[in-house]
């Protein structure tokens, strides 16, 4: 088990990189045509994600791949009181995008990447249900 030193030094580490990747993931989506209110969206929502939820558990952007399902299925709709069912769609294209991106640039294996929009949308109507109903269970 890390210190708190040696965790305070790899979150801060993961965080400039962090800063790095949404700057280059902005770059990208611009490169493809999108609206600057969608690129602004999509950076915003992966900036909650990488800084807020995986950061906290001193995970990187590559790692964030498995963790996806359990933010948006878990944790998003419990902390953020925003979470709706636009905001669960929002995310569900953030993260197509954001690891389309990351397989680009050959930071995610393209089988783990599949993995992820095979999850996505077997468990998006659960999400969906669990924004209506927050005491319904999986």
């Amino acid at each position: 088990m890390d210190s708190l030193e040696e965790f305070e030094e790899r979150v801060a580490k993961i965080k400039a990189e962090n800063d790095k990747l949404l700057v280059s993931f902005s770059e990208w989506l611009e490169d493809k045509g999108l609206a600057s209110k969608t690129i602004d969206r999509h950076v915003s929502n992966m900036e909650f994600f990488l800084n807020h939820y995986l950061l906290g558990e001193g995970f990187d952007a590559r790692e964030g791949l498995d963790e996806v399902c359990c933010f948006v299925g878990d944790w998003f709709l419990r902390k953020a009181l925003w979470a709706n069912k636009s905001t669960v769609r929002s995310y569900r294209a953030t993260f197509k995008k954001f690891y389309k991106f990351m397989l680009e640039k050959e930071q995610v294996d393209p089988e783990d990447y599949e993995i992820l929009l095979a999850d996505i949308k077997e468990e998006m109507p659960m999400w969906l249900e669990a924004v209506e109903n927050p005491f319904w269970e999986f």
